[in-house]
């Protein structure tokens, strides 16, 4: 078995150092010159107005499709999805959730 696609996907929210500045005591400055970030992507909980919100499993399927995409191959050939990651959706992984929704 080997990788044959892979794919990414990211919270649509960002926020920036400065917006951080007026919720934790720190400083643009501090956090670039430590660690080099300057925004960072936050998964909201807030939904859009039909009530669809992003979700770590959401996401998931989201990379999965492209990943999906980049192979060519047929979704019943998949033999294997790996989700490193448990979030609140389900603690025990979303590796399920993900091979079941992909591309259906």
């Amino acid at each position: 078995m080997r990788i044959k696609g892979c794919g990414s996907a990211a919270p649509s929210t960002s926020i920036s150092n400065a917006q951080l500045e007026t919720v934790v005591e720190t400083s643009d400055e501090w956090i670039q010159t430590r660690t080099g970030i300057a925004s960072r992507r936050l998964l909201s909980s807030q939904t859009d107005g039909e009530g669809v919100g992003e979700c770590m499993s959401s996401l998931a399927v989201e990379a999965g499709n492209k990943a999906l995409e980049m192979w060519g191959g047929d979704r019943e050939e998949i033999g294997m999805v790996v989700v490193c990651t448990s979030s609140p959706d389900d603690l025990f992984g979303d590796a399920t959730t993900v091979a079941a929704e992909v591309s259906d």
